[in-house]
């Protein structure tokens, strides 16, 4: 997104809980930052089961930000995640894990809505 900074984090914790950390800042601001958050990976569709619950982090955190989360997406081929929101624009995110760990990381100013990683798992 132009004008905006995007930090985002997934740091898979075990084989169903993932802390997610997504902050934007600029024309649009976003703060989501979820510890232990529970997901389903089925085939590459990754699944968030407390995204309807108010009182689940991700739900909260999504409602007060006015965000709609589209989908999330895990390639294997590519070893990425693919995370697609809508707040005034669709916005996609694509996480690519380039290391041993279960890290990934992004931060970038975003000149359109489809970024690579940068940092240390980045070029």
């Amino acid at each position: 997104m132009l004008g905006n900074k995007v930090t985002a984090s997934i740091d898979i914790v075990d084989d169903s809980h993932a802390d997610i950390d997504i902050t934007v800042k600029g024309i649009v601001n976003v703060n989501i930052n979820c510890k232990s958050e529970e997901y389903v990976l089925s085939g590459s569709k990754v699944t968030l089961p407390g995204i309807g619950n108010a009182d689940d982090c991700i739900g909260k955190d999504l409602k007060e930000n006015g965000v709609d989360l589209k989908s999330i997406t895990y390639d294997s081929g590519k070893n990425s995640i693919e995370i697609s929101v809508h707040k005034i624009i669709n916005i996609v995110i694509t996480l690519t894990h380039k290391s041993d760990q279960l890290l990934v990381e992004f931060d970038r100013s975003l000149i359109s809505t489809t970024s690579e990683l940068t940092g240390p798992y980045g070029p």
